[in-house]
């Protein structure tokens, strides 16, 4: 993607409109570019006069991923059954989210580790 896509995206991104794979794109982009970081800022600000405060510093999450709750009792096989295909399925096209439940498995790891030590 362009500079000027990512532009292009604030509104939808403040919406709630992205995908998965577009809300981490930009998130990533609007880290590492000031231009466009400020642009985010300046249009929630024109948010805020328009809509009030809190649809201006609400952070839209992409509708899809899986939270860290669901991961985590997912880990732990705490999670009804017919939920558990849809975490796999999910985990093996969003890359994100594969990443984070790797995250959260080595933590949980390393706890029971820690516990089973005391």
């Amino acid at each position: 993607m362009t500079h000027d896509d990512f532009i292009a995206q604030i509104d939808r991104f403040l919406d709630g409109d992205l995908d998965v794979i577009e809300w981490h794109e930009f998130r990533d982009h609007m880290n590492t570019c000031r231009d466009c970081s400020q642009r985010l800022v300046q249009r929630r600000i024109e948010l805020l006069e328009d809509r009030g405060i809190l649809v201006a510093l609400l952070e839209p999450q992409p509708q899809r991923c899986i939270t860290a709750g669901t991961l985590t009792r997912w880990l732990k096989g705490e999670i009804p059954m017919e939920l558990s295909p849809r975490v796999s399925n999910h985990l093996r096209n969003c890359r994100y989210c594969h990443d984070h439940a790797a995250e959260l498995a080595a933590r949980l790891k390393k706890d029971n580790y820690a516990n089973a030590n005391r």
